[in-house]
């Protein structure tokens, strides 16, 4: 027959385990929770971040449309948007863009926004605007717009070139 204070002190060592187990799991699952919510606070701060600034519009425009890019400015600021107007002849890059319709580059994380406010300058100015993402999604929170000396009706040609007045 076993020694009854061998059988006390075998209990004691198995509450001890027990206990012990427990406070271990206790452990382990607070840690990775407060892990996660570090996480996902960091995450929420990151987007809250995104929300706070105002998404920042180049528009770049020739001397035919300075007219039409400043009544966009004005438009798009009124929507919230943090607006800066550019002659095209700062980008020597947009040279070419002159005979081609007016445009937009967005990022393409940012395709519903970007398509809410290709309705908007739609709507805006009257003619149709191409869309295209930018190569490298490193503009997040930016777009540009291209108004170039072209129009385009919906479903035609373009027209020729306005001539530039100055």
């Amino acid at each position: 027959m076993a020694n009854p204070k061998q059988a006390n002190s075998n209990k004691v060592i198995i509450l001890l385990c027990l206990v012990l187990s427990v406070i271990a799991i206790a452990i382990i699952s607070t840690r990775g929770q407060s892990f996660k919510d570090a996480t996902t606070t960091t995450t929420n701060l990151l987007e809250q971040s995104k929300i706070q600034q105002p998404f920042q519009v180049k528009l770049y425009y020739f001397p035919a449309r300075k007219e039409t890019a400043s009544a966009l400015t004005s438009h798009l600021s009124a929507q919230g948007y943090q607006v800066t107007m550019l002659p095209a002849a700062t980008e020597t890059s947009l040279q070419s863009a002159k005979s081609l319709p007016s445009h937009i580059f967005y990022d393409h994380y940012e395709f519903g926004k970007a398509m809410d406010i290709k309705k908007s300058i739609e709507a805006e100015i009257g003619f149709p605007v191409n869309a295209y993402k930018f190569k490298d999604s490193i503009h997040s929170g930016t777009m540009t717009i291209v108004l170039s000396a072209v129009i385009q009706q919906q479903g035609t040609e373009p027209l020729p070139p306005v001539s530039d007045s100055q």
